[in-house]
């Protein structure tokens, strides 16, 4: 019995100076780690436990008590618990303790539609992940429309200005209602995708009677500057008249002719003149400037206005006819007209068309 407690003694004794000297030791190995940002303990230099044993001066422990000691073995792959591309880290020693450093602190974040980062202007962003994800910095998203009036891909759909408007066309022709009476018909309409800018009235040479016309034709042009869209005319053929109708009758010398004006875009929005029993006593042209603008959808819209100044139309001699009047309907123009015609021209319809925009 006395054996066992004395060497019961002798052993608290051991573990009592190993306390004492180890102490001192412990509160200056906790006073040399200084983790990174970001970064953990993810094992301590003593049979990979995180306890005080971690911290122990890794010049004196290895001579005192050898059995102990664990070296730390730095760059080692390691998780960091970060969120993202933080998770990923290495191990860092500090005092024989391995600390899991994370590998970077920011990562790329976009926030746009899958597929558009890269594209057109759409432009990843940088965030922090230490902790928890920080806000998408320098990102550039899509664009809801185009801009139109730039030479860039906004909405990043891989299509520069896609969805904007390209050019213009003429579509399909439509016939108005016979203004007096028939006769042989003869067709005069502009070449495909042109418009009646100006008509030239030929007067019978016998009477107050219509006995031709002919018809001056332009193709419309789209353009784009950085403040808008504007259209231009380019007249076909380059001179002369794209279309005529005549009767049998020959000719007076003087004719007389109505053009609409060049302005930011006049164009014949319609025809009008008189009959006379069973002839057209006179014709002439409804003339329009038409504006353009873009929408919040960037569709192009058509702004009519009437040219007083320029709608006319043209008698021989006085006018005891019936006026009429047709005008093409919205967003259309003029094309031509359908006469009848026999000694003279005794009835003609006004043929429209829409203006169609083509888009990119």
């Amino acid at each position: 019995m006395c054996w066992f407690l004395r060497y019961t003694l002798q052993q608290l004794s051991r573990e009592l100076q190993r306390l004492i000297f180890f102490g001192p030791l412990l509160l200056w190995g906790c006073a040399k780690v200084a983790p990174d940002p970001g970064a953990v303990v993810v094992r301590a230099a003593v049979d990979g436990s995180t306890d005080f044993w971690g911290l122990t001066a890794p010049d004196l422990l290895p001579d005192i008590a050898p059995d102990l000691f664990v070296a730390c073995v730095p760059n080692q792959p390691c998780d960091t618990t970060n969120p993202g591309a933080c998770q990923a880290g290495h191990t860092q020693c500090s005092n024989n303790v391995a600390l899991c450093v994370p590998d970077t602190t920011i990562q790329s974040c976009y926030s746009g539609a899958t597929g558009t980062a890269g594209v057109g202007i759409c432009r990843s962003g940088t965030q922090s992940c230490i902790d928890a994800l920080g806000p998408c910095n320098g990102e550039v998203l899509p664009a809801i429309h185009e801009d139109c009036l730039n030479e860039l891909d906004d909405d990043c759909d891989g299509k520069t200005n896609g969805g904007c408007p390209d050019h213009l066309l003429v579509g399909s022709s439509h016939v108005y209602p016979l203004r007096g009476a028939t006769g042989t018909k003869i067709v005069a309409r502009c070449p495909a995708n042109s418009l009646v800018t100006g008509l030239r009235y030929r007067a019978g040479q016998t009477g107050n009677y219509l006995q031709g016309a002919d018809l001056t034709c332009a193709s419309p042009r789209l353009g784009r500057d950085t403040t808008g869209y504007s259209v231009s005319l380019t007249q076909v053929p380059a001179t002369g008249y794209a279309a005529s109708f005549s009767a049998q009758d020959g000719f007076r010398s003087a004719t007389a002719q109505v053009a609409c004006s060049t302005g930011p875009f006049g164009a014949s929005s319609g025809g009008v003149g008189s009959v006379l029993g069973s002839y057209i006593e006179g014709l002439g042209l409804w003339c329009s400037t038409i504006a353009v603008s873009l929408d919040a959808n960037n569709q192009l819209i058509f702004g009519y206005t009437i040219d007083d100044n320029n709608s006319i139309y043209y008698e021989a001699g006085a006018v005891s006819g019936t006026r009429f009047s047709d005008e093409c309907g919205p967003n259309e123009v003029l094309v031509g007209y359908d006469a009848q015609v026999g000694t003279w021209v005794t009835g003609v319809q006004t043929v429209c068309a829409p203006l169609v925009v083509v888009y990119k």
